[in-house]
């Protein structure tokens, strides 16, 4: 399994039409975690 290490940053919580979750998803969708534990978890719970 290849986990994703994101620097989370200020600017992330006021990308325009985007929440802070929406954001963390482009950068390490939840689709890579399909068929793993993580799999039911969004980008934020990860």
């Amino acid at each position: 399994m290849n986990y994703e290490n994101i620097k989370l940053e200020k600017g992330m919580y006021s990308v325009p039409g985007k929440s802070f979750i929406q954001v963390l998803e482009d950068l390490d969708s939840t689709e890579n975690y399909i068929g793993t534990s993580l799999e039911k978890l969004d980008a934020y719970q990860r």
